[in-house]
């Protein structure tokens, strides 16, 4: 019987030891979070889209609810267009405070 992985109580598999990748690891590591990266930001921006048209309610030429809208014309559970239109909101305000505390006074280190 293959040995398999124990997961830790909060459900994570243990860390794997630290190593050194190799040019071919690293290069597949690049090409893999540069993929991660474009998905994230077209998700946030599919967030954002969703956001006006439900706020501006531009489905309602076609459609009686948003929620109409999402299931006919992109197959989305009411649920998966709230959670995009949630993690959209949430990211605009994250971004929005870190402007504020970049453009505010400056943080002090503790001495």
């Amino acid at each position: 019987m293959p040995a398999t992985a124990r997961q830790h109580t909060n459900g994570s598999l243990p860390a794997a030891p630290r190593r050194k990748l190799s040019k071919a690891e690293a290069g597949r590591l690049a090409s893999l979070e540069r993929v991660i990266r474009a998905g994230l930001e077209t998700f946030l921006r599919v967030g954002e889209c969703l956001v006006a048209i439900h706020d501006e309610g531009l489905y309602r030429d076609q459609y009686d609810t948003f929620e109409a809208y999402c299931h006919s014309k992109w197959d989305l559970t009411r649920r998966r267009a709230y959670q995009l239109i949630d993690a959209a909101r949430v990211a605009g305000r994250v971004s929005a405070s870190a402007d504020t505390l970049s453009a505010g006074t400056e943080i002090s280190p503790p001495a």
